[in-house]
């Protein structure tokens, strides 16, 4: 056997991996691992150069394009919220949203160098907010 070609166990495995949008424990059982080891062997096997080749290959092949993922994510927002599954729900529409530029998330960095007394003065403010 060829050092490149995968066994029919990998190869099952590339091909639910691939189909089942990178769950690897789902397609190691389809592959036919063990359900109480199918994590383990979906780490194993994702370290496998020519398992990783393999999938790289069929995902470039997918055509995962933005607008299927906004279609799959306005879908599992429906589905989850039709289940009452409202975090879910949100969840999948924040992300639609950041997708679209809807949310800008802003950040601060400071680097600042606080010295013994500046610590235990935003201490006691804080703590005098509290009371």
């Amino acid at each position: 056997m060829s050092r490149d070609k995968l066994n029919m166990r990998q190869e099952t495995f590339a091909v639910q991996y691939v189909s089942k949008m990178g769950n690897g424990t789902q397609a190691a059982i389809a592959a036919g691992y063990s359900p109480h080891s199918a994590t383990v062997q979906a780490s194993q096997l994702l370290t496998l150069p020519k398992v990783k080749r393999r999938i790289e290959s069929m995902t470039l092949n997918y055509e995962i394009t933005a607008n299927r993922v906004m279609h799959r994510l306005d879908s599992l927002s429906v589905k989850a919220e039709k289940a009452k599954q409202y975090s879910v729900s949100l969840n999948a529409e924040v992300h639609i949203g950041k997708a679209l530029g809807m949310f800008v998330e802003r950040r601060e960095n400071l680097n600042v160098d606080l010295t013994g007394e500046h610590m235990q003065a935003l201490v006691e403010a804080a703590l005098e907010r509290r009371r």
